[in-house]
């Protein structure tokens, strides 16, 4: 009955070209199957590529530099370079972080966060040191996001590594020796926080099959993450079940029930499915937008989505406590492909990029199908930055304004 009146109540997804007032601008294209974008502390975005490129865009120039090239990464499937964040203290330190999939042996598969020191002066990513190593990873369920929250701790979303046959006896989602399908709360040099929920344990919640999107705000820890039949949005709590493979979505039947009961379960804030937006989506990467300069999408969550079912940014509506969604939008929907991941400019302005060219299972495009593009009120211009100003940035990891000096 609870899933039921879920379903009738819930806003059903509605679809917008744009949002009101705004219009839309291609930044960059031929791009090589992008997978994550920030907006840099110099104005910049950077972004990773699937097949081991760093590179950052002059929102401005539109030129592209590439910053660096990390060797032996694994691509097949959904294997690949994928998340990036900002160390929080990035204005002294120049810490960048990132994960990918790699083999250390020839029968292995394997997946490592890594962190990168920003030279400033030759513009290049250096002294790459492993921050954590071992995390099993496949072809396809591997996540993976890393964010900051307000704690100034780092989390890391890791897949199941699990194909979506025959269900083990022992799932790594539900297993804690397993780091895969899990939210992982690390320090910055790697270590594991003594205030973690279970005592030298990198496992902040469990129970995930594939989270792809983490964003920051209202204090919140939001993730978006791959179903089988039904994906969904998440909060993510210390300590916390979410389910899987026991249970998807809702508890449905006795066994499932008795499940969420006794394993400490949380229920997602939304679900993708037939009912809400025609079919599971495969949302990716997602933003907490709470800017003024677009009023229609305050306090929203905005996420890409991949499957063919309906591509396109989908906005959550959250509450004023953030807790729950209160209406839905979708924009774009079929127009570009595969929606991979969004940032946001501290001044309000939003950006988005396709992966077309990694489309796993559908075939594969030209790589001029991958674009970044920008999203601003109509008439709007951005203050362009002179050399020795200060310059603040957004980033997606705690959703806080820094001021950084511009390179």
């Amino acid at each position: 009955m609870k899933k039921l009146l879920f379903l009738l109540f819930l806003p059903i997804f509605s679809f917008a070209q744009l949002p009101t007032g705004c219009e839309l601008t291609v930044l960059a294209d031929n791009l090589n199957a992008p997978w994550e974008i920030e907006m840099g502390p110099d104005g910049r975005i950077w972004f990773t590529e699937k097949y081991g490129t760093i590179k950052v865009l002059n929102t401005f120039t539109k030129a592209i530099k590439e910053l660096t090239i990390i060797p032996n990464i694994v691509t097949s499937g959904e294997g690949g370079l994928l998340g990036m964040a900002f160390d929080p203290d990035f204005k002294n330190n120049k810490f960048l972080y990132c994960i990918y999939n790699f083999t250390p042996s020839q029968s292995l598969q394997r997946m490592r966060v890594i962190r990168f020191t920003h030279d400033e002066n030759l513009d290049t990513l250096k002294d790459l040191k492993v921050i954590l190593d071992g995390i099993k990873s496949n072809n396809i369920h591997n996540g993976s996001r890393i964010t900051f929250g307000a704690d100034g701790k780092m989390y890391v979303s890791t897949g199941n590594a699990e194909g979506n046959g025959t269900i083990p006896p022992d799932p790594n989602s539900q297993n804690n020796l397993s780091l895969n399908g899990k939210v992982l709360r690390l320090n910055k040099d790697g270590s594991i926080p003594n205030d973690n929920p279970v005592q030298g344990s990198y496992i902040y919640s469990k129970g995930h099959r594939n989270i792809q999107g983490l964003a920051y705000g209202n204090n919140k820890l939001y993730a978006s993450e791959h179903g089988f039949n039904e994906d969904e949005i998440n909060i993510i709590q210390a300590n916390r079940n979410y389910g899987w493979p026991a249970v998807e979505a809702w508890a449905d039947n006795a066994s499932e029930v008795k499940f969420k009961k006794d394993s400490n379960c949380v229920d997602p804030i939304f679900v993708f499915n037939n009912a809400s937006t025609n079919g599971d989506k495969a949302p990716s990467g997602m933003i907490y937008y709470n800017h003024s300069l677009i009023p229609s999408l305050q306090n929203s969550l905005l996420v890409g989505t991949l499957n063919a079912n309906g591509r396109d940014i989908s906005q959550f509506k959250l509450n004023n406590n953030g807790d729950s969604i209160i209406g839905t939008n979708t924009f774009f929907r079929n127009e570009f492909g595969r929606m991979r991941d969004l940032a946001q400019s501290i001044d309000g302005r939003i950006f988005f990029c396709t992966s077309n060219k990694d489309q796993y299972g559908a075939g594969v495009l030209k790589p001029g199908d991958d674009k970044i593009y920008e999203i601003k009120p109509i008439g709007y211009t951005p203050i362009k930055q002179i050399n020795n100003e200060t310059l603040s940035i957004f980033p997606k990891s705690c959703q806080s304004e820094y001021l950084y000096k511009k390179f």
